[in-house]
């Protein structure tokens, strides 16, 4: 809403929390934080989740670090991608330190991962990185739904707006 609609909810609504869900756009609730940050929230969801996939960006920040909250859901259509810092900061978002810290998921999952997809790995190495990623799916797969394109659309998309095709490191180990 307008500027003045907003700062009624925030001095009328907010203070009593007088409604049983309240839809926002990001850009208010960086705005607005002051305001939300005030109340425990049983849920935070948030659609297209896969703006929270750097860490370090604001909106993360602020939903991570000044939210309080119960449960926490990310919704999103974008595949995982090739970079497994961002799969740990979107699972890190929803169950913290599941998949350790950033420095323990480097040490434990990424770089055994990414060692394994070589050229030049070892078979060792390459079977170090099979364990180490079906590992990391063990240990996440219990809040994390993925559907593939066949369950979710009856036919294929028209040409031109299907994903790529190609599976980077954080693919490989979704999948």
């Amino acid at each position: 809403g307008k500027p003045d609609e907003r700062k009624l909810i925030r001095d009328t609504r907010l203070v009593d929390m007088r409604f049983n869900v309240m839809l926002t756009h990001y850009d208010m609730i960086i705005r607005d934080k002051t305001a939300l940050i005030k109340h425990r929230w049983t849920y935070i969801i948030v659609d297209e989740g896969h703006r929270l996939k750097n860490k370090d960006s604001k909106l993360a920040d602020v939903l991570q670090n000044m939210f309080s909250c119960r449960f926490r859901l990310l919704l999103t259509g974008t595949p995982i991608q090739n970079n497994l810092q961002e799969l740990h900061t979107l699972v890190d978002f929803v169950n913290e330190d599941l998949l350790g810290d950033r420095q323990t998921f480097r040490h434990e999952f990424e770089r055994p991962i990414l060692i394994s997809q070589d050229k030049n790995a070892t078979l060792r190495e390459r079977d170090v990185g099979a364990a180490v990623a079906a590992k990391l799916r063990r240990t996440y797969a219990p809040f994390f739904l993925r559907r593939e394109k066949a369950e979710v659309f009856r036919k294929a998309p028209a040409a031109g707006h299907g994903a790529g095709s190609g599976v980077g490191p954080a693919a490989a180990a979704a999948a």
